[in-house]
């Protein structure tokens, strides 16, 4: 039902009938989707129509208390979790590195997985599985391989999570690319929701902290390895319930700062593109400024799927020629670190860190050029702005398998090197 709804926005005629076939079924698809609708033409009427003289039912009041005990359960879990190295007495630099981004990713993928009116043990089961299983390799991988290896596994394996987390959020439903969109629009909500709670979050601390010096109590040092702690692992969980459960928090918040985000984005790439030949750092010679480079090309590619997620249907001529743009010269500074790779390689020979940056540079560069053709056939051929998402959700498959390929084969490729 979700996806006939939202593949027939344009089409009264069409929604009238899928609600006319199951008003209930089209109402609770209608409602779950509504936090990336309402910039789509007819969403107000329909809103104003199955909120016509409703109130809130016993079972949608006691499904949000429920929803606040999953967000305060998830938050714990997450907690408890941070804090094992203090409990277990393990060495915290050994502790957070493979375990940081499982913490966050398991409290999100429960949450979500419960927070839906209706699931399965056997799905739970395979949930579980998921998350255990990279988290169990990740901790019993042998100390023998080098920092390279190590590095490059504990940067893959959130891919990896973040993919379990998008499968749950999708509702396992993962040929409906449309769904996909919904997922990365959510994405998009989540960081900047998080964001701004981490900021409210500093703000406060340094009130804290401030207001008790006042008074001569140094509670620095608990706040500092307690509270602070637990509310940077609490931040994304708490993102996630509120653009659940109260939507137009961010519907509204997103597509603005996108709209102001890629033309900045656009013109601070422009710049340094410019300025790079007369820059001191050389991109053929200077290894950590080619991996900040390749960096900055994966910052761009992610600022892109963003604007494009929160694009409206009707999308200005100026947003769309200023993504047309950014991912252009994202694609030329992408060649341009594909040029200086493939330099150091045959300069160097191959090494697990030159050969990851190398896939990723081609694998970036091609999906650059299937969003580049869509989004000029959007420009120049009247076509909808949906093909361009198609490019974008139809392509996120490839990093996973990547991702998985580094974690899982590269101790077994380069065990000896």
């Amino acid at each position: 039902m979700k996806s006939s709804i939202y593949n027939n926005l344009n089409n009264p005629e069409k929604l009238e009938e899928l609600y006319q076939s199951n008003p209930k079924r089209f109402e609770a698809a209608f409602r779950e989707l509504s936090p990336y609708l309402t910039d789509k033409p007819g969403f107000d009427f329909w809103m104003a129509r199955l909120d016509y003289q409703k109130t809130e039912t016993p079972a949608e009041k006691e499904r949000y208390r429920n929803s606040l005990w999953l967000l305060v359960l998830c938050s714990v879990f997450a907690i408890f979790l941070i804090r094992l190295p203090d409990i277990a007495g393990w060495k915290a630099e050994d502790f957070y590195p493979p375990n940081a981004p499982f913490i966050v990713f398991a409290a999100m993928t429960i949450y979500i997985f419960f927070d839906r009116k209706r699931w399965s043990k056997s799905r739970f089961g395979q949930v579980i599985v998921l998350l255990i299983v990279p988290a169990i390799y990740i901790n019993l991988l042998p100390g023998y391989f080098n920092n390279d290896i190590s590095r490059l596994i504990y940067i893959h394996s959130p891919v990896l999570l973040w993919g379990i987390f998008g499968w749950v959020y999708i509702n396992f439903n993962r040929r409906d690319l449309s769904r996909r969109a919904v997922f990365i629009r959510a994405n998009g909500d989540i960081i900047i929701l998080t964001g701004l709670l981490l900021i409210a979050g500093g703000i406060m601390t340094g009130l804290t902290l401030g207001l008790f010096d006042v008074i001569h109590l140094n509670i620095k040092r608990f706040y500092l390895f307690n509270i602070v702690p637990a509310g940077l692992v609490s931040a994304p969980i708490v993102s996630l319930w509120v653009i659940r459960h109260h939507p137009t928090i961010t519907n509204k918040l997103a597509p603005v700062i996108a709209r102001i985000f890629t033309p900045l984005v656009f013109l601070s790439l422009l710049a340094y593109l410019v300025a790079l030949p007369w820059a001191g750092p050389n991109l053929f010679s200077d290894r950590e400024f080619l991996l900040l480079f390749n960096l900055m090309l994966l910052a761009v590619a992610a600022i892109i799927a963003f604007s494009i997620s929160e694009t409206k249907q009707k999308a200005s001529r100026f947003n769309l020629y200023m993504l047309f743009g950014l991912t252009v010269m994202a694609g030329i500074a992408n060649l341009m670190a594909l040029v200086a790779i493939v330099h150091r390689i045959s300069e160097y020979g191959i090494t697990p860190n030159r050969f990851s940056v190398i896939a990723i540079n081609i694998l970036l560069f091609v999906h650059l050029i299937f969003i580049g053709r869509r989004l000029g056939q959007v420009i120049f051929h009247g076509k909808k702005v949906q093909v361009v998402e198609k490019a974008i959700t139809s392509y996120l498959p490839v990093y996973l398998l990547w991702a998985g390929f580094v974690v899982f084969f590269f101790p077994i490729i380069f065990g000896a090197y």
